[in-house]
């Protein structure tokens, strides 16, 4: 479910893609694969890093998921 949530929210897109090229970069064969199965724990990490750690700006509703 949490992965429907997230493939389905606009404001997650370019986060879903930088999450993508790093798995690409890796050399993963089953790409979107891998992007389901792991990209809302990297999006979790990532989103906070950016709020905390970078101070930059993400709105509550991102910060939310």
């Amino acid at each position: 479910m949490v992965w429907f949530v997230l493939n389905n929210y606009s404001e997650v897109e370019p986060y879903m893609e930088i999450c993508r090229k790093e798995i690409v970069e890796k050399e993963i064969l089953d790409v979107e694969k891998t992007l389901e199965n792991q990209f809302s724990s990297w999006f979790k990490k990532h989103i906070t890093k950016l709020r905390f750690m970078k101070g930059e700006e993400v709105s509550d509703g991102l910060y939310a998921l």
